[in-house]
């Protein structure tokens, strides 16, 4: 059951950090195409070289929005930012009771707490395959450790330990091919770095199979490991999962 907390609260804290078909690449939607999963964001593209992204499924409980501007793009090379708030302090009031659906004290002060992240992508084309590098930091506004317990749970812990710590670092690889006509891979690593007085860390792997059943829905096999050294313990968690991506114009 603690799994399918942390993964519930990933996807609602971070939900497009952590969607199968996450943007790790510097690839952008077509101008004015739109896509969106069952867990992943909706995408609307404003022009070539920028888009918007929200998470309506959590937008009532954690107000969120993603901006991406691509700076550069060949047919080789490609180089994007990212700018992704959240506000996730209305969440976190609502898992902070007695009961079922209660992760934190019931008598938890929770801060008003702006969370911002910022990335840069980097993405080249190596014969047939995309690699693309991300690196990324998690800097929240108002959050104060002594007001609220840490979030001891495996996938959520490495992307909330900020909110009591200042900051938070990542940096992740994705790898992006093709092995059929209408089949696709995507796998890849990332890598947390916490600013808590231990230092601890994480990583996350994740490997996803696309099956693209006809050229505007697709439909993503994946799995995500994570294993980490958290104040908590040394944890590691496996978790299966499957989404449905569709894009229109």
């Amino acid at each position: 059951m603690k799994i399918v907390y942390s993964l519930v609260l990933t996807l609602s804290l971070f939900g497009q950090d952590a969607a199968i078909a996450a943007m790790n690449t510097s690839d952008m939607l077509k101008p004015g195409e739109k896509q969106i999963g069952v867990f992943s964001p909706l995408r609307y593209s404003l022009n070539q070289s920028s888009e918007i992204s929200t998470h309506p499924l959590f937008d009532l409980i954690i107000p969120n929005l993603r901006f991406k501007k691509r700076w550069i793009q060949s047919s080789t090379l490609g180089f994007a930012s990212e700018h992704y708030f959240s506000y996730p302090s209305l969440l976190l009031n609502t898992i902070a009771r007695d009961g079922s659906g209660g992760i934190l004290p019931a008598n938890t002060r929770v801060p008003q707490i702006l969370s911002w992240h910022n990335s840069v992508i980097a993405s080249t084309k190596i014969t047939d395959l995309w690699l693309s590098a991300r690196l990324s930091l998690h800097t929240p506004i108002g959050a104060k450790a002594e007001q609220m317990p840490t979030i001891d749970l495996p996938f959520v812990y490495q992307r909330t330990s900020a909110y009591h710590y200042l900051y938070s670092m990542s940096a992740g690889l994705e790898l992006d091919g093709r092995i059929q006509t209408r089949w696709r891979y995507i796998v890849d690593i990332h890598y947390f770095y916490l600013n808590n007085p231990e230092h601890h860390q994480a990583v996350e792997q994740k490997t996803s199979l696309v099956y693209e059943l006809t050229p505007t829905i697709s439909i993503f096999f994946a799995y995500i490991f994570t294993a980490g050294h958290y104040p908590f313990g040394i944890d590691m968690r496996y978790f299966p999962f499957i989404d449905v991506i569709w894009r229109w114009q």
